[in-house]
């Protein structure tokens, strides 16, 4: 039993990671208390109003929950998930954790979807091996160009090249609507940094975690004075001569700042690629 009060939260965090033993998979929640507004909303006595609990509210990933006592919702356990503060009273849940053999977890898609999952929330796309046909749906949603649903695409002539015309201007402007919607997308930077973990667990993808990293501190507000910082780490290691371990530094100064020009819509520094560069050239040409 889960009990939050007086200001108890729980901040963003994945229930189970890559080989980390546990074999959970799925998170079930059901609600012991109830939320003031749910008693205020049932015309409760003044005495049963004050113990309910105020804030507390559970989010997992993008999606709010505010259940009522008796409720029961569940979630994969390597989703993001947090609880918000609890302003008054006490809030409480009974958590069941579902297990799975190890071998079996490993060697299903339990892991695939949920990069996918991080995948969508971070940067509201889910990877795919082609690209969805003009027309076709994904997911039970209506027919969008580029996943974007302010893009609907609406063939109305009977012309076969005008509809293929028209079709292809609504994609463009899909697209361009989603680039620009994701440049001005502020996502939590905790979604970015448990993905890079997640990541660096996964046979075959740790390489992609210092991108997720990245993504991480561009997505803050001090993102152009992390991007900062670390290429004046480097430019030290420079000073001391080491080449080698400087690069890492202007590398993540280099995509942190590619990553928050291109949320802020505005042009890179172009400094911290040149450094890059520069080391690169060094390193390759070093005796």
């Amino acid at each position: 039993m889960h009990e939050f009060k007086g200001a108890d939260f729980f901040d963003w965090h994945v229930d189970t990671k890559p080989s980390d033993g546990t074999g959970r998979t799925i998170n079930i929640n059901v609600m012991l208390s109830d939320a003031a507004e749910h008693l205020e909303e049932g015309g409760a006595g003044g005495n049963e109003k004050k113990e309910g609990y105020v804030g507390g509210e559970l989010s997992v990933g993008e999606c709010t929950l505010r259940p009522k006592r008796g409720d029961l919702y569940w979630y994969p356990a390597n989703y993001p998930h947090k609880v918000e503060d609890v302003e008054s009273g006490t809030r409480h849940t009974l958590v069941v954790a579902i297990k799975t053999a190890e071998l079996e977890r490993a060697s299903s898609d339990y892991w695939q979807r949920g990069l996918a999952n991080f995948e969508r929330l971070t940067t509201g796309v889910i990877k795919k091996d082609r690209e969805d046909s003009p027309g076709a749906t994904a997911g039970g949603a209506s027919a969008t160009a580029g996943g974007s649903p302010e893009a609907t695409v609406e063939v109305k002539s009977n012309s076969v090249s005008q509809s293929m015309a028209a079709t292809e201007a609504a994609i463009a402007a899909g697209r361009e609507a989603a680039a620009v919607a994701a440049r001005k997308r502020r996502v939590p930077s905790k979604w970015h940094w448990l993905h890079s973990e997640l990541l660096q667990l996964t046979p075959g993808r740790e390489a992609d975690s210092d991108e997720a990293l990245a993504q991480a501190y561009a997505s803050t507000e001090q993102a152009a004075a992390y991007a900062q910082h670390f290429d004046e780490d480097g430019q030290r290691l420079v000073a001391g001569g080491k080449l080698a371990d400087a690069l890492p530094f202007f590398v993540m100064a280099a995509r942190v700042e590619s990553y928050r020009a291109a949320r802020d819509g505005d042009n890179e520094n172009p400094l911290y690629e040149s450094h890059v560069g520069a080391i690169r050239a060094a390193l390759q040409n070093a005796p």
